[in-house]
């Protein structure tokens, strides 16, 4: 697969519900970090990040991710995203981000992920 072919795939499965098909693109050995101070920022390796997107999926009554571009030099692809959803809070859901990629082996090792904190914040907040 390419890696643009990878990475659809992946949020292809995240958005059909199949989040364990989705995280099986992770490498074993990934590093995936998350900007800002939020309690799911900083570095994950595979087990807590695979978790982390199963939390992400119950929190949500839908979530859908759209991918916008991809720009994939190498074993390197950076991809612009955009979700839309309802929280099961009844909060209306609508981030940007970009995503930083490193491909080993058919398998996503190394992710950035970049979003804004501030609304994804909100939206977990009772306000």
């Amino acid at each position: 697969m390419t890696n643009e072919e990878i990475v659809k795939q992946f949020f292809e499965r995240y958005n059909s519900g199949d989040v364990k098909g989705a995280t099986s693109l992770f490498h074993d050995e990934i590093d995936y970090w998350i900007a800002g101070s939020l309690p799911i920022s900083g570095s994950k390796n595979c087990r807590e990040i695979s978790l982390g997107f199963k939390m992400l999926k119950r929190s949500f009554k839908e979530l859908t991710f759209f991918i916008h571009e991809t720009v994939s030099e190498g074993d390197k692809i950076s991809v612009v995203v955009e979700s839309k959803g309802i929280h099961q809070n009844g909060k209306n859901y609508n981030n940007h981000y970009h995503f930083f990629y490193k491909i080993k082996d058919d398998k996503i090792i190394q992710a950035k992920e970049f979003l804004d904190t501030a609304l994804a914040g909100w939206v977990e907040s009772k306000d």
